[in-house]
Parts: structure tokens; sequence; C-alpha cells
């Protein structure tokens, strides 16, 4: 933990007409660690799961947020739920006055499924027909990125995300996501 006031439970914030607040986990709010962020399970208007991906220092640049409006160009892709985005940037002070490593983050929808990783690190067992849908699944995705001029950069065991059924893949960890239109990663 850094040194920055971290949300408690049913701690909030209010952006673009959007309510949004922390829920309570086992151990109070609710996030993951990654390499360049911390991301927050937090509550949208009441009831949609949303993600609150606050970057570390290093990586809380302001492309994340000029990129965040771009990306949300191609939400409607299949793959890129998470493209549906908005960002806090520094014309949001009352909630970088209480959270001040909140600047350049992103809200997007919260993922439901299972990484792959964590699949592979489960040891789950996958049957035949289940490993062709998934590979026939993220193969359309991918497809249909480089169809509309796009690239993940980062196409991990971590940033996919897929269904119970293995019939749908998400894609996460966007942020250095390529096209020609948008602003080079810092």
């Amino acid at each position: 933990m850094t040194s920055e006031t971290q949300p408690k439970p049913g701690d909030g914030f209010k952006l673009n007409g959007n309510t949004f607040i922390f829920p309570s986990g086992k151990l109070g709010v609710p996030y993951e660690v990654g390499k360049a962020a911390r991301v927050y399970q937090i509550i949208k208007n009441g009831s949609d799961l949303y993600a609150l991906k606050a970057f570390f220092p290093d990586y809380r640049t302001q492309s994340n947020a000029i990129n965040a409006k771009a990306l949300s160009n191609y939400e409607h892709l299949p793959g890129l739920a998470v493209a549906n985005r908005d960002a806090i940037t520094v014309n949001q002070k009352a909630i970088l006055q209480k959270y001040p490593q909140f600047e350049n983050a992103i809200l997007m929808p919260w993922v439901l499924g299972e990484s792959w990783q964590n699949y592979i690190l489960g040891k789950k067992k996958i049957t035949l027909e289940q490993s062709l849908s998934l590979a026939r699944e993220l193969a359309a995705v991918v497809s249909e990125l480089e169809e509309n001029g796009l690239a993940h950069c980062d196409l991990s065991n971590g940033n996919f995300v897929f269904s119970p059924d293995f019939t749908n893949v998400e894609l996460v960890d966007i942020e250095e996501m390529y096209a020609k239109e948008f602003q080079e990663p810092d």
C-alpha cells in the first residue's frame, strides 16, 4: 500500500452524471494489482459492476486519458467491452482532491469470467470442444481488431477473459492498444 488515501467501502464519487461507489469485499474494497495499476471493483449507478484502473505513478500518464476517449469508438467490436471507458482527468478536481492517485485513471465495465492465466494456474482441465471454441473466439476477436486497424500489443494469458461456456472472449489491459489515430504511449 502507498501512503495515498485508499477508498473505503461506501466511499464514492460522481463523474459525468454517474455515481460510483466502492463496494465492500472480504478485506475491504475489492481490487486486483497488476504491473502498472491497481484495478478496483466499483459499482456504477447502484447496480452495474465497473472497474477503476488507477495507475501507479510511473504509468499515470496523460496518454491513458487521451486514448480512453479514442478507444470508446471501438466498444462495439467483439471482445472490446472494456473500450466503453471514461477517464478521470485534471478537470475532476473534487475526485482528485480526495484521491490524487486517480489522476488519468480509467473507468470501464468490469468483465465477468476467468482469465486464461488463472485457468492455467488453477490447472483446470479443458475439453477439446472447449479448447476449440475458445481458440475460434479468440481468433475471431483478434481478426476483427486487425480488420479495424487495431492491435492489442500485449495479448498475454492474463489479458483475455472468457465466459464459463468458452463462447465469449473479452480483452483487457487495452491501454497500449495500437491504432493510427491513438496517441503513442508515454
